[in-house]
């Protein structure tokens, strides 16, 4: 896909307003329709758009999905203990903060 300088800034401030706003989990469908309608403005066709939206999302949601893993893994927390923690906080009116 051939975009000027300004395309890909663009198409990014697009889909992050677009996403801003609550949706599906993880955007699946909302990331391609808005990928989509941002290159629409530069005349690409909907294969191809649809194509690297599907791209794009894989690249910015696996990478930081899989690290995240990583470092939960790597305190060697449980998933029991992260509901329990999440119950004692509920218990006690306390937030993350706090």
């Amino acid at each position: 896909i051939v975009l000027p300088r300004s395309g890909p800034f663009f198409v990014l401030s697009i889909v992050a307003l677009g996403v801003a706003v609550p949706s599906s989990p993880a955007f699946i469908g909302t990331y391609q329709w808005l990928t989509e309608r941002a290159l629409a403005v530069y005349k690409i066709s909907k294969s191809y758009s649809i194509s690297f939206s599907v791209v794009l999302q894989a690249i910015s949601f696996i990478p930081p999905t899989l690290i995240g893993l990583l470092y939960f893994l790597r305190e060697h927390m449980t998933w029991r203990e992260l509901k329990r923690t999440e119950e004692e906080m509920k218990i006690t009116g306390t937030d993350l903060e706090g």
